[in-house]
């Protein structure tokens, strides 16, 4: 209404009715536009062909950017657009839609990319197990701990040390 309350009285007269009225009869009104979600602007952003789907190229342009305004410490390695890519790509079209850039939007934001965790040389699995007051070291009371043993099973990958 307060596009056509010309006078600013809180009412509407016959005149700023009349204007109301013809507008809506034509289609004219000029309605507030709902703004569009952060992840829509980001998308069409970086859609640089307009084809509503982001390739390879397009995304690692945003998520460079990302990292660099954002988190510019998540540079590290495996933390990539190639990764990213496998992770959202629902449908392995090759291509991220919108859906699928939205749930990496939002993961992204909140920290929440399930990044693979690379695998640990045994030797250091083993090395931390021993370890266990976490210096980084091993003393000599740690390596007797494990002489009594005899042996370290890891169940995580079925070795025994």
């Amino acid at each position: 209404m307060g596009l056509y309350d010309s006078n600013n009285s809180g009412d509407l007269c016959v005149n700023e009715f009349w204007a109301l009225f013809n507008a809506a009869n034509d289609g004219t009104i000029p309605w507030p536009v709902e703004p569009e979600e952060p992840h829509v602007v980001e998308f069409n952003a970086i859609n640089a062909d307009g084809d509503m789907a982001l390739n390879a190229t397009e995304l690692e342009v945003w998520w460079n950017a990302f990292n660099d305004s954002v988190m510019p410490a998540s540079h590290a390695a495996g933390h990539n657009s190639t990764v990213l890519m496998d992770l959202y790509d629902a449908d392995m079209s090759g291509d991220l839609s919108l859906d699928e850039f939205e749930a990496l939007f939002s993961a992204a934001n909140d920290g929440t990319i399930p990044w693979p965790v690379e695998p640990v040389e045994p030797h250091v699995e083993v090395f931390h197990m021993l370890d266990q007051d976490d210096d980084m070291k091993i003393s000599v009371t740690e390596i007797s701990l494990y002489m009594d043993i005899g042996y370290v099973y890891l169940p995580e990958n079925g070795h025994t040390y």
